[in-house]
């Protein structure tokens, strides 16, 4: 091999290791908390990879957490926030800085389906925000919870605390206090959010149902006291009513209650 070929390759070599080399700090995942509770079937998908989520497990800045049927998950972050989500719902962890009490602080988090509660931790409540397809949430206040039903729309019920709640589309923005509830249609229609007022039989069924499901586990019946699997079970069927009932409100208001 001539020395003209040895030099080409060298530098062909240098190259490619300085295009590889920001692949690599990407590779470097950031972790911003873990599955504190895991029920059932939850996965993490990051750079499109899935992975099983069980309990203790890390989670990660720009993870994807999907649950599936009766199941859910309950993330605590850094900062001591946590994030409960339903059966069948799927958020994106976005942004995450916390550099402790005197430092730069930021949660963003999308969620595309399903049914989430949030509930802030120790950074400023401006530092949280929440994203649908078709709300920005911003947090005033702790506690709230948040559904994205089949057709985008959004719903917002606040448990302790106030939020204030825009429409991505610029049609208005409201905030809500302590139970109050709003909904958002979805992305594509320029429309305020409703009024604060008394929220949705399927937003409460769909918050009822998510609170059971993190009670229920895979324990199999010959491994446990038989009264906690009586419990357990009694929860499953507590759940598939909350579920019965949120279906039912949904098809009655989007037939108008025919």
């Amino acid at each position: 091999m001539n020395a003209h070929l040895i030099i080409r390759w060298a530098m062909l070599g240098s190259a490619l290791a300085l295009f590889c080399a920001p692949l690599e700090v990407r590779a470097e995942v950031k972790q911003i908390g873990e599955a504190s509770v895991v029920v059932r079937s939850v996965q993490g998908v990051l750079d499109a990879t899935p992975r099983p989520l069980s309990a203790e497990d890390p989670v990660y800045w720009q993870e994807s957490i999907e649950t599936g049927a009766d199941s859910s998950a309950r993330l605590t972050f850094l900062d001591d926030t946590t994030l409960t989500t339903g059966p069948g719902s799927q958020v994106k962890l976005d942004e995450f800085v916390y550099a402790g009490s005197a430092g730069a602080r930021k949660l963003v988090v999308s969620m595309s389906k399903g049914v989430m509660r949030f509930v802030s931790g120790k950074m400023d409540s401006d530092a949280y925000e929440v994203r649908t397809p078709g709300a920005i949430i911003g947090v005033r206040g702790t506690t709230f919870v948040v559904r994205v039903d089949g057709n985008r729309r959004t719903e917002v019920l606040v448990e302790r605390g106030r939020v204030r709640v825009r429409d991505v589309d610029g049609g208005g923005e409201v905030t809500c206090e302590e139970n109050q509830a709003t909904v958002i249609a979805a992305p594509g229609k320029t429309e305020a959010p409703n009024e604060p007022g008394a929220p949705s039989a399927g937003l409460t069924n769909a918050s009822l149902e998510m609170t059971v499901v993190q009670a229920i586990t895979d324990i199999p019946a010959d491994a446990a006291p038989p009264g906690r699997m009586q419990a357990l079970s009694d929860r499953k069927r507590l759940a598939d009513s909350a579920r019965a009932g949120g279906n039912a409100s949904q098809t009655s208001s989007s037939c108008g209650g025919c």
